[in-house]
């Protein structure tokens, strides 16, 4: 009798001790809610203004091109300067009420955003996934995001 109780208690130690499967982003949720996330928004794409080129422009043309999506939500983050950033993206992006600017750089500071655009996957408000995607991916997830919320 005495090693079927000890079984139970390790059993119950290891899964009390064994890390939960899902994951949950309280730190990121934090970041993104001075933002004002609409709650039917599936995608928040953070674009890096000052960060890889090719990158930055596939996102901010994909932005552009979809910008009506009520979908997705664009933050733009790594802001050297208004006047910079307004030049780079174009009015159009600049003073849309869907395009969110980070003049803080919060996401850059909390290491959220690299070179690359951030995708963060959101239900009901909550981030369920956070993918940062790669000179070779960038348009392959872009168009995924896109083939998702039609």
């Amino acid at each position: 009798m005495r090693p079927s109780i000890i079984t139970i208690v390790l059993l119950m130690f290891l899964s009390a001790c064994s890390p939960q499967s899902n994951q949950h982003y309280e730190k990121e949720e934090s970041l993104i809610s001075s933002f004002l996330i609409d709650a039917e928004v599936e995608f928040c794409i953070l674009i890096p203004v000052e960060g890889c080129t090719t990158c930055t422009n596939h996102g901010l043309k994909f932005a552009e091109n979809n910008i009506e999506n009520n979908k997705i939500r664009f933050i733009l983050t790594d802001v050297s300067s208004q006047k910079n950033t307004k030049i780079k993206v174009g009015e159009k992006l600049f003073t849309h009420p869907r395009i969110s600017i980070d003049y803080e750089n919060v996401f850059t500071q909390a290491e959220m955003v690299t070179y690359n655009p951030t995708i963060l996957h959101l239900k009901a408000g909550t981030i369920i996934q956070i993918e940062e995607t790669t000179s070779d991916n960038v348009n392959e997830r872009l168009e995924l995001i896109l083939n998702l919320t039609r």
